[in-house]
């Protein structure tokens, strides 16, 4: 695998992007150890609540949330929780949840095994390979890398 140019970072999964050309999508597993909920527990609201909390004390310019939801029973609260936030949120994305026809989703739900095999290959991002792409030229559009 490669990514622009250069071989894949420390055996992460790197795939074409489906919905833009000449970009690349990387999976990250993660696990956060102690947290007593999963994601689909989160209500919509508190997901809006987040969004503006990191929006207020940890952004200079506009955060990034997609926030799914239970098209069942959330979907008709949207109206209410984008006129609540209004002058809190910057943008925020909202997406039904259980949707398979989301060929890279932002964030998906995976099981243990699938979280043990995507780990278990990985090496750390350290020394050399960490600065190696810091010096590249960025901007609003995109990184240029040699």
């Amino acid at each position: 695998m490669w990514i622009a140019g250069r071989r894949a970072l420390r055996h992460y999964a790197v795939e074409p992007d489906e919905y833009s050309d000449n970009t690349l999508v990387i999976s990250f597993p993660v696990h956060a150890p102690g947290q007593t909920r999963r994601k689909a527990d989160v209500p919509l609201r508190e997901k809006a609540e987040l969004a503006a909390q990191m929006q207020h004390w940890l952004s200079d310019n506009q955060v990034s949330c997609t926030a799914d939801s239970d098209p069942e029973t959330e979907a008709g609260r949207m109206p209410e929780i984008l006129a609540e936030y209004e002058t809190r949120l910057k943008a925020i994305a909202f997406l039904p949840s259980g949707r398979k026809e989301y060929k890279q989703p932002p964030y998906e739900e995976i099981t243990k095994q699938q979280y043990g095999r995507m780990v278990e290959t990985l090496k750390p991002l350290e020394g050399e390979l960490l600065h190696e792409f810091e010096d590249q030229f960025c901007d609003g559009a995109g990184c240029q890398v040699d």
